[in-house]
């Protein structure tokens, strides 16, 4: 009888355990799967982007001490491009480069198919002469590219940026550096000819004041 009673609990015991690693393996794809189609990379070699057509995991970004809050950082995006839908934005807290850096990022659909996706990121306060790393990577990039695709380095409102795009400077990635602390982001594809080049589009944040917000922000 004692036997038994051993055995029965051996059984419960294991199928707890089963199930507990079930429930934390599922809990993780699920935290994975919900920040997907805001981590991934994009090439221009891609025919379209999928940006996921404005349904973006709303992640809320918890406060992180030397970085702006992302409900605030987010009023920095641009409200409206010529032509443009958007979609309401998202805001997640992630780590590069041992740095915890806050990120919101929001969709603009333009006639045609055309698509675009920009990101500010606060990379809080750097050493003097030390770059984002992520940035300084992008910029000085010197690796070959493929038939047909283009780097070039700008300035927009006084700040440095660089693209990587196609001829037609429609399809492509900008990242800019506003402040030695904001990197901004846009992916794009058959953007408006009305913009010009996918570096135009980061024309449309405000720079000035997103340099006076970071300099309260410490």
């Amino acid at each position: 009888m004692n036997m038994r009673r051993i055995l029965f609990c051996c059984v419960a015991i294991s199928l707890s355990m089963l199930f507990s690693c079930e429930t934390n393996e599922s809990t993780d794809k699920k935290g994975i799967d919900s920040t997907k189609s805001i981590s991934k990379k994009v090439t221009v070699d891609t025919n379209s982007f999928e940006f996921g057509k404005g349904k973006i995991s709303q992640v809320q970004a918890r406060s992180v001490p030397g970085r702006v809050q992302g409900e605030i950082l987010r009023e920095f995006l641009p409200k409206d491009i010529p032509s443009s839908k958007s979609y309401p934005p998202s805001m997640t807290v992630t780590t590069e480069s041992g740095r915890q850096v806050v990120t919101v990022s929001k969709e603009y659909q333009f006639p045609g198919n055309g698509s675009a996706m920009i990101s500010i990121v606060d990379y809080g306060v750097l050493p003097k002469n030390e770059q984002p790393q992520n940035f300084k990577e992008f910029y000085n990039a010197t690796t070959s590219l493929n038939e047909g695709v283009i780097r070039e380095k700008f300035t927009f409102s006084g700040q440095p940026g660089c693209m990587v795009a196609d001829e037609s400077r429609r399809n492509g990635i900008a990242h800019g550096l506003i402040g030695n602390r904001f990197v901004v982001k846009v992916e794009g594809t058959s953007i408006p000819a009305s913009l010009s080049s996918i570096g135009a589009l980061l024309q449309f944040i405000n720079s000035e004041e997103l340099i006076v917000l970071g300099s309260s922000v410490q």
